[in-house]
């Protein structure tokens, strides 16, 4: 449709404000942050408010304090998903087209982490602390999207895991609602260091199909903050994987490749680590990633 406004927003979307509009020139507004609320007030209402960027007011931010003057509150955002506990369908036109295209359902428990890697921002946009979901709510929005016709579904949180006795809460409550007969894949996200057998055997009980873990590098991560370094903390990889796919649950390695330090040998050894993990069986599948350095992360200050 011609005339439609083209509405951007996301993680991207709030560290490359101002760049949008020139990489994405279709685009009329860019909401940044968490966008619950102010996406709600443009689309029904037409309110600009705090969080609501326009060509007119269009800036490329160089510090986290200059994103956050613009970023709406975590708290009052997370507390409205709260209030709702269920799917909204207000904006969402278009749903059944969503589920024949076989669209996969992002599930959000929690704003922040618990971990504060260099060259990540959730932390410094949510707060030190994580803001976690009421269990019950979560749990409801999934059974309203499977009611609609959802059989796949992401959870969105960096480390979905980072709270060992919230994870297996709501897997309990997952298997009481025999959410797992109903769906065919959900996806998740977590680090090798917060993840335990148990944890995942809950998992895979609830049905949890796959899970992609933040390995990073094989070179040197001293300087990423995270992922391999040393053969205990390989062993420690394997380890956690096989664990995983004992219960079910495919593994995904997420790498990062680019980064200031990086050379011929640290590359290498990425490269290594994969096709061992591969020709041995306890990695399914990986995925690469570009560095980039994000304003107002510690890796942005001191590169």
């Amino acid at each position: 449709v011609n005339d439609a406004e083209v509405l951007v927003g996301g993680i991207n979307a709030t560290h490359m404000q101002g760049e949008i509009f020139s990489h994405v020139p279709s685009t009329d507004v860019v909401f940044v942050g968490f966008a619950e609320r102010t996406l709600l007030e443009y689309v029904r209402d037409g309110i600009i408010s705090r969080g609501v960027i326009t060509k007119e007011r269009a800036t490329t931010p160089s510090s986290m304090r200059e994103i956050l003057s613009n970023t709406p509150d975590a708290a009052a955002s997370l507390a409205l998903v709260n209030a709702v506990g269920k799917l909204d369908l207000t904006l969402l036109m278009y749903a059944e087209q969503y589920v024949k295209a076989g669209c996969i359902y992002p599930i959000e428990t929690q704003r922040g982490c618990e971990k504060n890697c260099n060259m990540c921002t959730s932390k410094m946009l949510a707060g030190g602390r994580p803001l976690r979901r009421n269990i019950e709510h979560i749990v409801a929005q999934m059974k309203e999207a499977i009611h609609f016709g959802f059989t796949e579904f992401f959870f969105t949180d960096n480390i979905v895991t980072g709270d060992r006795d919230f994870i297996i809460q709501l897997c309990k409550r997952m298997i009481d609602k025999r959410i797992r007969q109903k769906t065919k894949n959900i996806l998740a996200m977590t680090s090798v260091d917060m993840a335990d057998g148990e944890i995942l055997y809950m998992m895979g009980r609830a049905g949890f199909t796959g899970i992609g873990f933040g390995v990073e590098t094989a070179g040197d991560v001293q300087k990423l903050g995270k992922g391999i370094r040393q053969d205990e903390n390989i062993r420690k990889t394997a380890e956690v994987f096989k664990l995983s796919l004992s219960a079910g649950i495919e593994t995904t390695a997420f790498l990062i490749v680019g980064a200031s330090y990086d050379t011929n040998k640290t590359l290498q050894a990425t490269l290594e680590f994969c096709e061992g993990a591969m020709s041995e069986g306890w990695m399914s599948h990986v995925t690469i990633s570009m560095f980039r350095q994000l304003p107002g992360t510690d890796y942005y200050l001191h590169p």
